[in-house]
């Protein structure tokens, strides 16, 4: 199926950039080509990094700085 109908860029292909290491829309973008052009797509991609990023690991997230908001 296609999630960038504009750029032709089909689930399989943002699922490996996500794999090649992607974590946001624009990085998918740079590996793939998705979401590039009208940004349609971009709630979708978001869908499928959530789905499919791996969680950080326990240890990982202990090295992430605490940031007061």
């Amino acid at each position: 199926m296609y999630v960038c109908i504009c750029a032709q860029v089909r689930e399989s292909e943002v699922r490996a950039a996500i794999d090649a290491g992607a974590n946001d829309v624009y990085t998918v973008g740079e590996l793939c080509g998705a979401g590039t052009e009208c940004g349609g797509c971009h709630d979708r991609i978001d869908d499928l990094l959530d789905a499919y990023q791996p969680a950080l690991a326990p240890s990982a997230r202990q090295l992430l700085p605490l940031v007061a908001v």
